[in-house]
């Protein structure tokens, strides 16, 4: 039995108000998962946000970065080389990381199936944004994709749908 996780195509969802797009957690949901994570004083949720703090870190080449819930737990505060900034003044791509990464290591799932993981991402970053992400998963990660660059660099093995007059070809 598999219990995948589905993260659509918009994964920067950060806005006041809890909820959930597909089975991402976003709004204040997310905000206050990271928050529990990161404070609750279990040793393995506050590990796995700071693995998560990490490599963003290092994928992003920042010298320090920390990302905390603000004391109204509406946004994200993150802390880059010494300068803070609210998640929606920085791009869609850090805060994509930031909520795919999260959501994936607070579920634990067996599978993630992504719909275009390339969105909002300089090419230099999307094969490090799905290779880190499939490790979340305890059997791995299916995506979607218009890329056939990056469909080439990371998946094995590659499924083509074309549209036929009798139904789909795959």
């Amino acid at each position: 039995f598999f219990e995948a996780r589905y993260y659509g195509a918009f994964r920067n969802a950060l806005n006041e108000g809890s909820g959930s797009y597909y089975d991402l957690k976003i709004g204040t949901a997310f905000i206050d998962l990271w928050n529990n994570w990161k404070t609750s004083g279990v040793k393995s949720h506050s590990r796995a946000i700071e693995k998560i703090t990490e490599e963003i870190r290092s994928l992003f080449e920042f010298e320090r970065l920390e990302i905390n819930a603000s004391i109204s737990l509406k946004t994200l505060l993150v802390t880059i080389n010494g300068h803070q900034y609210r998640l929606a003044e920085m791009g869609s791509g850090i805060s994509q990381f930031i909520m795919a990464l999260g959501n994936a290591a607070t579920a634990a799932p067996s599978l993630i199936l992504i719909d275009e993981p390339e969105t909002n991402l300089h090419p230099a970053l999307q094969v490090d944004f799905l290779l880190t992400l499939a490790q979340y998963a305890k059997v791995g990660c299916i995506f979607s994709t218009h890329s056939i660059g990056l469909a080439r660099s990371v998946a094995h093995p590659i499924f083509t749908v074309q549209r036929s007059a009798q139904g789909p070809i795959v």
